[in-house]
């Protein structure tokens, strides 16, 4: 019987520069999962969660997946096992990583979501999430140094500074992709499946620390953007977005959204 199962790897803030080590969670996407993934069969679903607010959770990385017990068991036995993590040890808290299960529904999601959203979500994130994956490793070529190997016997294990080093630089390429084609590639393009329709927005905003991350996690804090600092989550009116991409706060109020504008594109 297929259920979703949940494991959560709780990393350590970096305590010379009080900031969440997000690198850590780029290296688990780009060395873990990909063999975690690979435990699945088709019509099993897979996706990654990633928060760090300085509270008692902190940094949680989760990698996510609707399938059945005994795969489940060989993606423990793989984390377990892995080199990668190993590598990393000393930033997790917990030892060895946490399993937990959920419910046995593939829908998915907030509580205050529609049963239909729940129900298209797992496929949608997966998707998102193998976005990423692509990303990141597009980008590995544009890096000066090798990723760290520990996929063979006779593979390279740099020291910790090192595999930090080339993970923070290969966050700060993909972070860089976000802030000049997110907006547009991923945001406006799914807009537009829905018919530019105004929306409900509700922000989670990020930590001055890590401001990097729009309507989630996302957006990098330049001259021509405005983010409001501090870990608090702010409810906004609707928002319309234009054909055009652009993105304005809708003034009407209340759970009707206000008429719609015909599309020409």
């Amino acid at each position: 019987m297929k259920r979703w199962y949940e494991f959560l790897f709780h990393v350590r803030w970096e305590v010379q520069n009080k900031i969440p080590a997000t690198w850590v969670d780029v290296f688990l996407v780009d060395q873990v999962v990909p063999g975690l993934a690979g435990h699945l069969r088709p019509n099993d679903y897979w996706h990654i969660h990633r928060r760090w607010k300085p509270d008692k959770a902190g940094h949680e990385f989760r990698f996510a997946c609707y399938t059945d017990g005994p795969t489940a068991d060989k993606i423990a036995a793989t984390i377990a096992n892995h080199p990668a993590v190993a590598a990393v040890r000393s930033l997790l808290l917990d030892w060895p990583v946490p399993r937990e299960e959920g419910g046995a529904e593939l829908a998915m999601g907030n509580a205050h979501w529609s049963a239909k959203t729940k129900a298209a979500y797992p496929a949608f994130i997966q998707s998102v999430c193998e976005a990423f994956r692509g990303l990141l490793a597009a980008s590995k070529a544009e890096l000066p140094s090798a990723p760290p190997d520990y996929a063979s016997p006779a593979g390279r294990a740099p020291s910790l500074d090192i595999v930090r080093a080339y993970y923070v630089a290969l966050e700060n390429k993909v972070q860089e992709l976000w802030y000049s084609d997110g907006a547009d590639a991923f945001l406006h393009m799914t807009h537009q499946v829905f018919g530019y329709g105004p929306f409900r927005a509700r922000l989670t905003l990020a930590s001055i620390d890590h401001v990097g991350f729009l309507l989630g996690q996302g957006y990098a804090l330049y001259p021509d953007h405005v983010v409001v600092m501090d870990i608090r989550t702010l409810d906004l009116p609707p928002v319309r977005m234009s054909p055009a991409g652009d993105v304005a706060i809708d003034p009407a109020k209340g759970d009707a959204p206000p008429p719609r504008e015909s599309a020409s594109n």
